[in-house]
């Protein structure tokens, strides 16, 4: 074989070596960038797809359930300093160990670590306890306080009252609920069931 002839061939060897060196570059260059996407989506999931059906948050406080808070669902930021809540249900426990049941559409909570600092609720709320049930608009609670504040119109109602006001004030564990302005009450007689009403 001639020399010109086995330059000519490691030429050609030598393009082809040249050629897979660069694609294999390329491909190698092409997935570290795709990699690189792809952890950038994987960061930007806990955003949207950190998300929870059936949600449960138990507060525990010297070994005694304070309250529950369960939802349909939640989502967390992606900082994770916050939770978003779908049909909230809050259950607090009295210090008379009598359950006090919050309702609410939505829920943002407040974290810092594992505590939650502040609820704000929305999309219409209601609180119910011992044959008393309180409507409005929205409100907030502040777990560590036991207190919850709603602004807006409160419409409470229980056997044989109803009553009006803006602004509420509430420390749901003693249950003293305070409105605070245009207060209207109206109370009404209580016709005595059969039961109760024997003659002796």
């Amino acid at each position: 074989m001639s020399p010109r002839r086995i330059a000519s061939i490691l030429g050609a060897a030598g393009f082809a070596a040249l050629v897979a060196v660069v694609v294999l570059a390329m491909r190698t260059i092409g997935h570290r960038a795709s990699d690189r996407v792809l952890q950038k989506m994987l960061i930007n999931v806990p955003s949207s797809l950190v998300h929870a059906h059936d949600f449960r948050w138990t507060q525990v406080k010297n070994g005694e359930k304070q309250w529950e808070l369960t939802a349909l669902e939640g989502s967390y930021s992606q900082d994770r300093t916050h939770l978003f809540l779908n049909r909230a249900v809050l259950h607090a426990i009295g210090e008379d160990h009598h359950e006090i049941v919050l309702h609410a559409s939505r829920a943002v909570l407040e974290l810092e670590g594992n505590q939650v600092t502040r609820a704000d609720l929305t999309g219409g709320v209601t609180i119910t306890y011992s044959g008393f049930e309180l409507d409005t608009t929205a409100a907030v609670f502040f777990p560590e306080q036991d207190r919850l504040r709603a602004p807006g119109s409160v419409h409470v109602r229980g056997e044989g009252i109803t009553a009006d006001g803006v602004g509420m004030e509430a420390h749901l564990r003693s249950r003293l609920f305070t409105l605070e302005h245009n207060v209207s009450t109206v109370m009404t007689p209580v016709k005595p069931n059969a039961a109760t009403s024997k003659v002796l």
